[in-house]
């Protein structure tokens, strides 16, 4: 039988034993992790490389490789590599790819948009939710959306652009430093909805300008010098106040900045030069042969006829539309006018004249000759004109008839307020004026109106009619 003291020797022994186990264990477990992190490394590495090493392929081939379900490894490093190419538009190294595979491309596309042409963001956020709309038919996921303009502008109230001046120095102490940190700390709960970070409410002031750019921007201020301060520490030491100075990152965003430049300058002039075309004449479909001629001859000359063009979303082949004012003392002339549309219309007419200006008009908005409900005011965005047109019917004012030999909906069908939809889409749009068979509908995404026939619309689930 044991006596306590020799029980008590023992026991210590065994936890001896057992802790020095443990101590070994934990070294072996720490080396194995040092290993397991330095061929992980490897193998980032030597996947880098035979991205970057692989062969280049065009835009066809990757679209065929990206459609392909099995695909062996060299196929997988032709289509990243084509992917990186198209995104940072410069020659693709492995430490370009090893940066994008550690979240680079945020980073510096914050950096770009909060750089340059406000432009370029808003160009960019258009086509992106564009993208996203066209691939889910027209329904779009908010959770899936990646928009910049937010942040950028987020950064913009901050200040951040103060810290970007490569001629200024900052130090902990600046009042403009520690108004930022206090801007940052007092709009904590905005920052964290904008730009998805956290700071520390105890963080001195320099260490929230570096935790911004750096979390942010993917690049510091620089350190470039210590200086003495006046002030005493407890030691009665002088304090010591560190400078810094911002310094463009050299990590090859430079290059592809310039890239992205001249992408997003050409995108805005054809943007811009887009616009200017659809302020005459706008569609998205093909318009072919549409005459575009348009006058109001003065008094003393007789009206001839015009062919005019319209707004099409359709196709639209060999419209001609002619439309004047005349005075009341020349004689009014029978137009032919096209109407806008958003399905195939191949040779309809509508013959519509504008009567004298002295008769009696019965009150009503109208635009285009479609009557709407009563004290609407109708915008034509679409023709890059932001205008209300407001016109007044005669009694003895002509419905603009037409000829289509396609199935049509009974006008008695819609109705003002009518949820309906194109024939064959998903988009959905309410009915604001119905005159006849023409119908204005407004879309319920992006709110703009559209002039159509009731042959071209459907009655969406849910709809009134």
């Amino acid at each position: 039988m044991l006596l306590p003291w020799d029980l008590w020797e023992q026991l210590t022994k065994q936890a001896q034993e057992l802790e020095e186990e443990l101590d070994n264990l934990e070294t072996v477990a720490n080396c194995l992790s040092d290993e397991a992190k330095v061929i992980r490394e490897e193998n980032k590495v030597a996947e880098a490389s035979g991205v970057a090493n692989a062969e280049n392929i065009t835009l066809s081939e990757y679209l065929k490789l990206k459609d392909k379900r099995a695909k062996t490894k060299a196929e997988l490093d032709k289509q990243r590599k084509y992917q990186l190419w198209d995104t940072y538009g410069v020659p693709i190294t492995p430490e370009l790819k090893l940066r994008d595979d550690d979240g680079w491309l945020p980073k510096i596309s914050l950096h770009y948009y909060l750089s340059y042409d406000p432009e370029f963001v808003r160009l960019r956020d258009k086509n992106h939710l564009a993208g996203h709309q066209e691939r889910g038919k027209g329904k779009v996921c908010p959770q899936d959306l990646r928009l910049f303009t937010a942040r950028v502008e987020a950064l913009n109230k901050l200040g951040v652009m103060e810290f970007l001046n490569p001629d200024k120095e900052f130090r902990g102490t600046d009042a403009l430093v520690i108004a930022f940190a206090e801007r940052v700390k007092l709009c904590s709960v905005d920052v964290k909805d904008f730009l998805g970070i956290s700071v520390n409410p105890k963080a001195k002031p320099m260490e929230v300008v570096q935790y911004i750019l750096r979390g942010k921007l993917g690049f510091t201020l620089r350190r470039v010098r210590q200086e003495r301060s006046e002030e005493r520490d407890a030691l009665g030491r002088p304090k010591r106040i560190r400078v810094y100075q911002f310094e463009f990152p050299q990590d090859g965003r430079e290059a592809i900045f310039e890239v992205w430049q001249q992408r997003d300058k050409e995108a805005v002039s054809a943007e811009g030069a887009r616009e200017c075309l659809e302020g005459v004449s706008s569609g998205t479909g093909s318009d072919n042969n549409i005459g575009i001629s348009e006058v109001v001859p003065p008094l003393g000359f007789p009206q001839q006829n015009n062919e005019v063009g319209t707004v099409g979303t359709g196709s639209d082949n060999n419209i001609g539309m002619s439309e004047g004012v005349f005075s009341q003392d020349l004689p009014q002339q029978n137009n032919e006018v096209g109407t806008a549309g958003t399905g195939s219309d191949n040779n309809i007419k509508i013959s519509e004249g504008v009567s004298p200006l002295d008769e009696e008009w019965a009150h009503t908005t109208q635009v285009f000759g479609v009557e709407a409900a009563p004290g609407e005011t109708l915008t034509t965005e679409e023709m890059g004109i932001v205008a209300s047109y407001q016109a007044i019917e005669p009694e003895t004012h002509a419905i603009p008839t037409y000829e289509a030999k396609v199935p049509q909906m009974a006008p008695s069908e819609l109705k003002v307020g009518s949820v309906v939809r194109f024939c064959g889409e998903v988009q959905k749009y309410v009915v604001r004026a119905v005159s006849g068979a023409q119908v204005m509908v407004k879309s319920l995404f992006s709110g703009q109106f559209v002039n159509t026939y009731a042959h071209r619309l459907e009655l969406a689930e849910g709809g009134t009619g």
